[in-house]
């Protein structure tokens, strides 16, 4: 059978007298969470309660909403259980009480409610019924949905039945349960235990100057309240997509921390940072957008939190420390007026590729350009790191392009198009693109010894096929994209290489690209001239009008 994955908040739980959905009580002798069947330590007069409240599904994946809303409430069928708790140990009693949302908006109810104890535990399925899938009544559901894809949660909030005014279930009660039920394995009480795991929840994400009641749906008349609960629970959605969030719930259950697990630190500077990007998708809500700086704050302190830097206190004023951040880059940190910053750092795939910067003057004008040069096969070979742009009285650039046009005709590719928005005029100013009579030269001779110069600077030449092919190769190589591949295919069938040999070209000095075809000698077929372009990161062979240029020294 498959699962719909829902994760919701429920609001507006309070005990009243009230007719509504309720499936009604159970006395089973095992629970799903495990437990006990015994009488609860602390008996309390609570007959004949009903308690109503209303179930939201929270923070869906931006791209997945299109209404411009983070919030949709539950759909039909959406299941609840309340478990009674030992008072003393919090053990499920054997006492169960079910419910389903039979309505569109979301709401529900527990009719007629009799407790021996007055803690209960609240849980949402992650499953609503549907025309396609009926509950059995057995609450045992699989951590794993291979239909979906994914990992799914039983989302969970402990309650005082005593003090149940407007409980809000969500991802920071979620992992406030498993830590409370830890801390009363400690010894302690319900109280004492509920107040710690609370300060905890909010020093593992940073906010350690902040502090408001989640298990509440007071928070929600705080936008910025409501968009640290968006954020975490989208983050929980992410990780479930490969991990399960029991891990998560575990984890800060065992130790009040989000930080003591590798893959869950790297998990959390990772989103962190990635959402605080101002191309995220966060930031078309009019609720980000209104506490923009506020969200930064919260990301980057989350990202530091989640690499135990600790508070950004007068004592760390100026700290800058480089965390691993991402697969691709590091991410540099600093302390600054009480706030941490987060910034992108250096690539990752420098250490593993060895190139030295360095510059070139062209004698017959004077312009110094970047150079960049790599080892490869023992030999040294540079590059030009910027497109050639030599013109005089009789060599003229044909044409030339700027962002616009390269945003008109190049393959879409979100990636790619991102790398152009980044790029500034020092990369548009020095863009040439010349006639392919103009890069030959009257004067070259394709077929003769040596090296053909044409329009490239004394002591350079045109790149022929096979020393693209060479650099790419050498970068696959470097950085792993040969394994689980056959990187000979590079020579036999004369491609360039995959997508990651050109995308990592501009971050191990060989300078900026976009949408203009570098100009090679094709010695194959007679010795022609031909044009390698980045589409899409692809490096492909194609025969345009005209030709940019990357000189190689001699």
């Amino acid at each position: 059978m498959a699962f719909n994955k829902i994760n919701f908040a429920i609001a507006t739980l309070f005990a009243v007298v009230i007719a509504g959905c309720s499936l009604g009580g159970s006395t089973e002798e095992t629970s799903y969470l495990g437990g006990s069947s015994e009488e609860p330590s602390v008996q309390a007069s609570l007959e004949n309660v009903t308690v109503v409240g209303r179930a939201m599904r929270l923070a869906l994946n931006p791209e997945d909403i299109d209404n411009g809303d983070w919030n949709s409430t539950a759909p039909y069928g959406s299941i609840l259980r309340m478990a009674e708790l030992d008072s003393v140990t919090l053990d499920t009693t054997g006492v169960f009480y079910y419910t389903m949302c039979l309505d569109t908006q979301g709401t529900f109810s527990f009719d007629s409610v009799s407790l021996k104890s007055p803690y209960v535990m609240l849980e949402l399925a992650p499953v609503a019924e549907s025309a396609y899938w009926t509950w059995n009544g057995v609450w045992n559901f699989p951590d794993y949905d291979e239909d979906f894809g994914g990992f799914m949660a039983t989302y969970s909030v402990l309650v005082d039945v005593r003090d149940a005014n407007d409980v809000d279930i969500n991802v920071l009660t979620y992992l406030e349960t498993s830590r409370i039920r830890n801390l009363i394995r400690q010894g302690k009480d319900f109280a004492v235990a509920k107040q710690q795991s609370n300060r905890e929840i909010f020093d593992a994400l940073g906010l350690y100057n902040k502090s408001f009641d989640y298990s509440k749906t007071d928070y929600k008349n705080v936008p910025y309240n409501v968009i640290i609960l968006d954020f975490m629970n989208t983050f929980v959605s992410w990780w479930a997509e490969s991990y399960s969030p029991l891990e998560l719930a575990k984890t800060f259950g065992e130790t009040g921390s989000l930080s003591t697990v590798d893959s869950i630190s790297l998990f959390l500077t990772s989103m962190a940072y990635d959402w605080s990007l101002p191309d995220s998708y966060w930031w078309r809500y009019p609720d980000v957008q209104m506490n923009a700086d506020s969200v930064l704050v919260f990301l980057h302190g989350l990202v530091a939190r989640a690499n135990n830097l600790g508070e950004c206190s007068l004592e760390q004023e100026g700290r800058r420390v480089e965390i691993s951040g991402t697969l691709d880059y590091y991410i540099d940190v600093a302390c600054s007026s009480g706030v941490w910053t987060a910034s992108k750092g250096r690539y990752k795939v420098t250490e593993v590729v060895d190139f030295t910067s360095g510059t070139m003057t062209d004698d017959r004008d004077g312009h110094v350009y970047k150079t960049v040069t790599y080892v490869i096969d023992g030999q040294p070979i540079t590059w030009m790191a910027q497109n050639l742009t030599y013109s005089n009285d009789s060599v003229q650039p044909a044409t030339s392009f700027d962002e616009e046009y390269v945003n008109r005709n190049q393959t879409p590719s979100e990636s790619f198009d991102k790398y152009v928005e980044s790029l500034d005029s020092s990369y548009w100013n020095t863009i040439a693109l010349y006639d392919k009579s103009v890069v030959i030269g009257a004067d070259s001779s394709l077929l003769g010894i040596g090296n053909v110069q044409g329009i490239c600077p004394n002591g350079w030449h045109i790149p022929i096929h096979d020393e693209w092919t060479l650099l790419f190769k050498f970068l696959a190589e470097k950085t792993g994209e040969c394994d689980g591949h056959d990187c000979s295919e590079f020579e036999k069938y004369g491609i360039f290489g995959f997508k990651g040999s050109a995308e990592n070209l501009p971050r191990l000095g060989f300078g900026d690209f976009t949408y203009e075809s570098f100009a090679f000698i094709e010695t194959e077929d007679g010795a022609s001239l031909s044009g390698v372009r980045m589409d899409k990161w692809y490096a492909m062979c194609f025969e345009p009008g005209f030709y940019a240029l990357r000189c190689v020294k001699n």
